[in-house]
């Protein structure tokens, strides 16, 4: 069914008739009739909102809208959806109407609470809405929160944690906006989706989020050293050489070569994520999924995979590691290896770590 304004209404016919063919199945099924009766809709809108009746995009403007449809058949509700777009918001409703009863919306108030601006004085914190925590692992969370002339320090807390679940409070210094926590899952936590609570809170001035925790399994450990040999290969592959005897191929090793910074600042009791880039030096691709690790001496690291873009027959990767030590980890400077293996394949590289409190 399409909605014409009551301005037109003595078009009503014709232009109905006339999307009816253009745009079928708007129309009511039903033939019209002297015993039908239209629906009629109030709108209530700021003045210059947008408005869409099954996205069609209505044309009358005003801050109160009327609309009616062709006569349909009584006894049976007609469902409609409206959106609404003003100052770049947005709001979709789906209404259920029946003929010859007024319905009433009004989007006034629900439009200006969402196109107001945050008062001065105030911050809004943002989360992703989900984080993916490997069983026995650790993921690190992102927090951001945007600032409205609010310079003081926040704290930010994990709340209605559940059990085996293991995440500590993140705080924010004078002006900034960005930091991570880290969410570990112990032993005890079983698979599933949880729904935790932040709150951020510095002296009277608080705000909330809710973020959904999936526990997923580790991928299954694969033993590196000796990958499984295709049935019935033989130790050595031979090609015949006219003229001479078959030769014996040697495979070649994929060297790597590893891009990632000279150096890192890792602040104790935080996680830090570190982009590792890798491609054979043959264009050979890679053929199994590289392992990373990464040694300091005797500092403490703890890496966790957090992404991959490995692709068995593709010579590049960059591998995502989440690295974090304790809190209380002594600050300073230190040379860390990293070490990746994919295969025959193997490379090592050192950078600065810089650990602060």
């Amino acid at each position: 069914m399409i909605w014409i304004s009551t301005r037109r209404r003595r078009h009503a016919f014709r232009f109905s008739l006339f999307l009816t063919i253009v745009l079928g199945g708007w129309m009511p099924h039903s033939v019209w009739g002297a015993d039908k009766k239209p629906v009629l809709i109030d709108v209530l809108l700021p003045a210059d909102a947008v408005l869409e009746v099954n996205g069609y995009k209505t044309k009358s403007m005003g801050e109160m809208r009327r609309f009616e449809s062709p006569p349909v058949a009584e006894g049976r509700p007609y469902a409609y959806s409206l959106k609404v777009t003003w100052r770049g918001q947005s709001l979709t409703r789906r209404i259920e109407v029946q003929p010859d009863k007024l319905k009433t919306l009004d989007f006034r108030d629900e439009l200006t609470a969402l196109t107001a601006p945050k008062s001065k004085g105030s911050f809004s914190l943002l989360v992703p809405p989900s984080l993916m925590v490997p069983a026995e692992g650790s993921a690190p969370l992102p927090i951001r929160v945007k600032r409205f002339n609010f310079p003081d320090a926040i704290r930010v807390s994990l709340h209605n944690l559940p059990k085996g679940i293991i995440a500590s409070d993140a705080v924010l210094t004078d002006g900034q906006t960005d930091v991570e926590t880290l969410v570990v899952a112990t032993r005890e936590a079983g698979p599933g989706t949880r729904q935790i609570n932040l709150v951020a809170v510095s002296g009277d001035t608080q705000d909330s989020a809710t973020i959904e925790i999936a526990l997923v399994e580790p991928t299954p450990k694969v033993d590196r050293s000796s990958p499984p040999r295709p049935k019935d290969q033989d130790d050595t592959n031979t090609l015949p050489i006219e003229g001479k005897t078959p030769t014996k191929l040697v495979e070649a090793p994929a060297t790597l070569e590893l891009i990632f910074p000279n150096a890192m600042e890792l602040r104790a009791g935080q996680s830090h994520l570190l982009e590792i880039r890798m491609k054979t030096a043959n264009a050979t691709p890679l053929a199994v999924s590289p392992t990373v690790t990464m040694d300091a001496g005797g500092i403490p690291l703890r890496t966790v995979l957090w992404t991959s873009s490995f692709k068995p027959d593709k010579p590049v990767c960059t591998i995502g590691l989440a690295i974090s030590v304790d809190k209380a980890c002594t600050p300073g400077e230190f040379e860390a290896c990293v070490r990746v293996a994919a295969g025959r394949g193997k490379a090592e590289r050192s950078m600065r770590l810089t650990i602060k409190k």
